[in-house]
């Protein structure tokens, strides 16, 4: 109940706030309550004001994709796929949205006006998820309906000086040269957006009445943290800093996405990653932000 005043009277709802940290004390705590308490607060304030006509939710790509690489590896990630393979105790962050979000759709399909059957992940049949729901014994009606938006990892210029968000210390971090003795992390990889396209896919979501159910956006293949520093290397501007020239493990998985939907609701084209960490790492010399360069 604590959103009802700033409800009153809107239209539209965007709920993007959830923790993203990859190191916590207590993933349940920290992680997992937040992200899961906070969207269904946001969403049952909304129907208890009433008047709204869309919640616009923030999931991410960590929703879709299993951690594992895929049986065919060569198969992209659609809206169709859920993450499947962690747990609280293994990559709790991509645990908690893939929770967030399910607990989103399976509390929007109980609804008795609902149209959001299906939506949520684990379950094979519409009619499974609204048995499970019914015998709770939630009986009511919402004015609005939901939409998720799951982008990459976030990239691009920030509104404020902050550097503790994940994306913003991953490159804070390529230049100031903590990555050059060990490499950079290798194993797999994930697929990126910058955040003004990430923005104006949610104000689109909001515009057009037809948008529904999920939306990737995102890069079409992932990119190595080794590749982000290759690109802020390439620039003139930042060929003082020294990056790091190896990762601490090979690349092995290199997921591919398919964003037609988002494409086509949306009219959203994800610009390509490089030049937005390009355009980040500037961003952060030019606000004073980053430790004295590691000289090449």
């Amino acid at each position: 109940g604590s959103f009802a005043a700033a409800f009153r009277g809107a239209k539209f709802v965007v709920h993007c706030a959830s923790p993203f940290r990859y190191d916590v004390a207590d993933p349940e705590t920290d992680l997992v309550e937040p992200a899961v308490k906070g969207t269904m607060n946001v969403l049952r304030t909304a129907r208890k004001v009433g008047g709204i006509k869309r919640v616009i939710l923030t999931s991410s790509q960590s929703a879709v994709l299993t951690f594992n690489p895929p049986p065919d590896p060569k198969r992209p990630w659609s809206e169709d796929d859920w993450n499947v393979d962690t747990t609280i105790n293994d990559h709790a962050y991509a645990y908690s949205k893939t929770l967030a979000e399910q607990a989103a759709w399976i509390w929007m399909s109980s609804a008795h006006n609902s149209q959001n059957y299906g939506m949520a992940g684990g379950y094979t049949s519409p009619d499974e998820i609204k048995a499970v729901l019914d015998a709770g014994g939630q009986e009511y009606r919402v004015s609005f309906d939901l939409v998720a938006i799951n982008p990459g990892f976030i990239v691009g210029p920030s509104v404020s000086n902050r550097t503790d968000g994940e994306s913003t210390a991953l490159v804070k971090g390529l230049l100031e040269g903590r990555f050059n003795a060990n490499g950079t992390k290798g194993g797999r990889c994930v697929g990126a957006a910058d955040v003004r396209d990430v923005a104006t896919a949610h104000v689109k979501a909001m515009e057009n009445p037809s948008a529904y159910g999920r939306y990737l956006v995102i890069s079409s293949t992932g990119i190595t943290h080794l590749e982000l520093a290759k690109a802020i290397a390439a620039d003139p501007e930042l060929e003082g800093f020294a990056m790091p020239q190896h990762e601490a493990q090979p690349t092995v998985y290199r997921p591919l996405y398919n964003t037609a939907k988002a494409r086509r609701d949306l009219g959203v084209e994800v610009r390509p990653v490089a030049p937005s960490v390009v355009e980040t790492a500037k961003e952060l010399v030019a606000r004073g932000l980053v430790a004295a360069a590691v000289q090449s």
